[in-house]
């Protein structure tokens, strides 16, 4: 395998975790529309355009050109000491054609504008010898047996991808998996797509939600048979979210609903009665009370994000504030407004950090720093907004 290799400055030890899915962003004009299955789109000024994507301890910006970059958990080992790299965006490779990026854990895609698929990985490798080593970035390889593909989606060692006839290919990495894509057979006319901790979610032409479990109990589920998810219609789009443990779904009038793990109320109230030996989870999808025009929604491992047409953005679930050690309220169970921010057209969230794009084209981070996933150049957390800038 090819690598490109990079150097950087030594800095301190740090460690934290970081997730999401992705975005387009772009640099300044008007607002374009997006279907169901296109990722969020920001303005364009001069033809620029800008895919932007994180995942638990990385994130990656990637233009139209080609260009590619990358901040968060870059390390190198030198005398038994691991000194991570880097907090602000740096660019590292290129790949030409590009219309979408989706990171993870493990490796990261990259959708190009002729339906094909590529995945690459920043990866450390160690000198048995000496013990010293540090962070690669391996060669974008083309994926096997896809085409015609319009979206990929990332989770937590399970991915998939939506090609334009509405079939659906997913693939999961060892052990578990071979990492080979293969189609799903039962379902068709897909829309949508959306890979969580062990769960893909589909959305179908008529509106109606399939998801697959990974796991059933402890038991490792070796087919590829979709359930539906009974009490929702009218659905036109999924929330994204790596590690995401619950799912939000966005109807045809713009309400929310939601189902999935709850444990500190991420979905809403809690409406289902939990044994001592469970933790709170709704299985029937719930609608979610106080949001209406809803355009986008994120979810974390604790926390949900909305946003809505007019710019507006709603959070609830943990809050980031006693996150970062505030006396303020620990969890809400209903959307809150937030005014960090106005003119949102695009939001991510990673596991304590959040990233949205405004109309005029910026980007703004706030939250948890500990591994610069901030991108602002220290390591630093902040729950007021800083700028992302590309270099």
């Amino acid at each position: 395998m090819n690598y490109w290799k990079k150097s950087f400055s030594r800095t301190r030890l740090l460690g934290t975790s970081l997730l999401l899915s992705s975005l387009l962003l772009t640099a300044a004009g008007p607002v374009s529309a997006q279907d169901a299955a296109g990722p969020a789109a920001g303005p364009a000024a001069e033809g620029a355009h800008f895919f932007f994507s994180s995942a638990a301890r990385h994130n990656v910006v990637m233009d139209d050109a080609g260009s590619l970059w990358y901040w968060g958990n870059k390390a190198q080992v030198t005398g038994g000491e691991t000194i991570v790299h880097d907090n602000k965006p740096e660019r590292v490779m290129s790949l030409a054609g590009a219309k979408q990026v989706a990171a993870s854990v493990k490796r990261n895609l990259i959708l190009k504008e002729d339906g094909t698929v590529w995945t690459w990985s920043c990866d450390w490798v160690i000198d048995p010898k000496t013990g010293e080593g540090g962070s690669t970035f391996s060669a974008p390889q083309q994926m096997a047996g896809l085409s015609n593909i319009v979206k990929v989606s990332a989770g937590m060692s399970l991915y998939a991808a939506l090609d334009k006839d509405g079939r659906v290919w997913m693939w999961i990495d060892p052990p578990y998996g071979t990492g080979e894509a293969s189609p799903v057979s039962d379902l068709s006319d897909a829309v949508d797509i959306s890979a969580g901790i062990g769960s893909l979610v589909i959305v179908k032409k008529d509106g109606t939600v399939w998801q697959w479990k990974q796991f059933e109990g402890f038991n490792l589920n070796t087919d590829k048979k979709f359930t539906k998810v009974e009490g929702l219609e009218g659905i036109v789009k999924l929330s994204q979210g790596e590690e995401a443990g619950h799912f939000m779904a966005i109807d045809k009038h713009g309400d929310v609903w939601g189902w999935g793990n709850n444990v500190v109320n991420q979905i809403g109230p809690q409406t289902e009665p939990v044994s001592d030996r469970d933790k709170p989870v709704i299985r029937k999808p719930v609608k979610i009370q106080g949001l209406s025009h809803v355009t986008e929604v994120i979810t974390t491992s604790f926390s949900t994000l909305a946003l809505s047409e007019d710019g507006s953005l709603y959070f609830w679930g943990l809050n980031p504030a006693w996150a970062s050690g505030s006396k303020e309220t620990m969890k809400w169970d209903t959307p809150q407004p937030w005014a960090g921010l106005r003119d949102i057209i695009a939001v991510e969230a990673g596991e304590s950090h959040y990233l949205a794009l405004r109309k005029d084209g910026t980007l703004w981070a706030w939250g948890e720093n500990a591994l610069g996933q901030l991108g602002d150049a220290t390591f630093r957390k902040s729950l007021t907004p800083v700028q992302v800038k590309l270099p």
